[in-house]
């Protein structure tokens, strides 16, 4: 996950957000928070209220508003802005209010795309304003949604505003100690450095087959006649089992979806993966690896049948780490710490518009995009006034669950081999074991009667020597892990050769 640091680079950001005000009757805010043009208005009636108190002689053009939407902004409105202006408690401001309208700032995450600045008007640095109505509870008045994108860059920035600012040893807590016992049992087993074909593309090939060609879409077309649900259930039945990337409350999707049908269990599952392999009508698609990492690879290994065995055994291993990513998510559902940094995140855009974690001080800087305060209005005045940093420390309980998807990278599996202590260290013994098999080859090779026997053993021998070069690698990398894991959770999965690839995030809408 430490590809975030790679993958973000920090640009000059505006002085100001771009005062186009064009109708944001539908405009995307805060996550995809959709304001209605009556939220929009108060705004726009707020910033000119302020900026006539301020002495203004052009109140509505100082705030950067188009007299044609200044005109459609009723009496009554106008009226609550001038009372919110006229509250002792909303304070000094700053020389006058500019609206941010739908102006638009460069995005960090890695998957966002939304570009709508969090800040819906600002005064000088120290106001940044976030404004939100007393009692309300629609969309507006949410802090994010679940568009993935945007939700898993609040996770990744969360992560990253987490390390810089606390002081937690992961390596003592109980659910990560869970997490990576359970995926240390399961590197021994399955590392290796020779797959042929991607990850993604190699789930997304086999769940073709599963719900075009297999005896289990058969199965289900016999109690269902709609194909689309059958097709559904299919895909959500690989999410449950952790074949495919996984999303939250499949099982009682799958249970709601087709209720006569009951999920399949693993050793009926085992059968179903023997069978994608014998299926001599299914071809596999584009499935392979970049081909600057299959120039020494055997021609007969990139076929068909080789290909499907990686397919299954990439299926196997995704089935099994589900525990692993299960207790993984479970430290970060525990961890209040974390929620309060995703708090943080939702309803700044601190991250997301500057492509830098929180120094764990109030945001103060250039980029008027992101959000240091919260307005809350009522249509009387101001109800109260909140720091973004200090309303986020004091309600991590808002974030109500958080689902998390890891994908790896090239053709190792959960592991990267250039892990330099671990493989330094091994391989020296290594060569000394190979050089003592030859020299015991060559010593008895008197006693062997065929060529076949001598070349059996000789081959056997060494795969035994590579197999525990590969293990000591693994357990000597296992031993350094909890150090690594002080240095914070991007510095872990980068060792492990994993990132973030989806985050699904639950919030609360809050009680304003």
């Amino acid at each position: 996950m430490s590809r975030l640091q790679n993958a973000v680079q920090q640009l000059k950001p505006k002085n100001q957000p771009i005062l186009n005000n064009t109708d944001r009757t539908l405009r995307l805010v805060p996550l995809s928070e959709a304001v209605t043009t009556e939220a929009t208005e108060a705004e726009m009636a707020i910033c000119v209220a302020y900026n006539k108190k301020k002495g203004s002689k052009t109140p509505v053009e100082d705030a950067g508003i188009p007299l044609t939407k200044w005109e459609k902004v009723e009496k009554k409105i106008r009226t609550i802005g001038e009372k919110v202006v006229a509250d002792s408690k909303l304070g000094n401001l700053g020389s006058r209010l500019i609206h941010s309208g739908s102006g638009s700032a460069t995005n960090f995450y890695k998957l966002g795309r939304d570009v709508t600045p969090k800040a819906d008007f600002v005064g000088d640095n120290d106001n940044y304003i976030s404004l939100k109505k007393a009692g309300d509870s629609g969309s507006g008045a949410q802090l994010m949604s679940a568009k993935s994108g945007e939700a898993t860059g609040v996770v990744e920035a969360a992560v990253l505003h987490f390390q810089k600012n606390t002081k937690e040893d992961l390596s003592k807590d109980k659910d990560f100690k869970n997490a990576i016992d359970i995926l240390s049992r399961q590197m021994e087993k399955t590392a290796r450095n020779d797959l042929n074909v991607e990850v993604a593309k190699a789930k997304t090939d086999f769940e073709t087959w599963y719900i075009t060609q297999s005896s289990r879409k058969q199965q289900l077309e016999k109690i269902e006649r709609n194909k689309k649900k059958v097709t559904d259930y299919l895909k959500l039945e690989l999410s449950f089992l952790g074949a495919t990337r996984q999303t939250q409350d499949t099982e009682n999707k799958l249970k709601t979806l087709i209720p006569r049908a009951k999920i399949i269990k693993k050793k009926e599952f085992n059968k179903i993966k023997d069978e994608y392999i014998k299926d001599d009508t299914y071809q596999v698609g584009d499935v392979k690896v970049s081909a600057k990492h299959l120039t020494s690879v055997a021609p007969e290994k990139l076929q068909n049948p080789e290909l499907k065995k990686q397919i299954v055994d990439i299926i196997e291993t995704s089935v099994n780490t589900k525990p692993w990513q299960e207790a993984l998510t479970n430290f970060f559902n525990k961890n209040d710490d974390l929620k309060r940094w995703m708090v943080y995140e939702a309803a700044s855009g601190l991250y997301k518009f500057t492509g830098n974690p929180s120094d764990g001080k109030e945001y103060t800087k250039k980029q008027s995009a992101v959000a240091n305060k919260i307005l809350v209005f009522t249509d009387n005045g101001v109800k109260s006034k909140h720091k973004v940093i200090d309303y986020a420390m004091a309600n991590p309980g808002l974030v109500n669950k958080i689902s998390i998807s890891y994908k790896g990278s090239g053709r190792s599996k959960y592991i990267k081999l250039g892990i330099a202590a671990s493989y330094e260290h091994e391989l020296p013994m290594l060569k000394e074991e190979l050089k003592e098999l030859e020299r015991r080859y060559v010593l008895n090779e008197g006693i062997f009667r065929d060529v076949v026997n001598k070349a059996k053993t000789f081959y056997n021998s060494i795969k035994h020597i590579v197999k525990r070069f590969y293990e000591n690698i693994i357990k000597r990398f296992f031993i350094q892990l909890y150090e690594l894991a002080k240095q914070g959770i991007t510095v872990l999965l980068d060792a492990l050769g994993l990132e973030i690839s989806k985050a699904e995030v639950s919030m609360a809408t809050p009680s304003w």
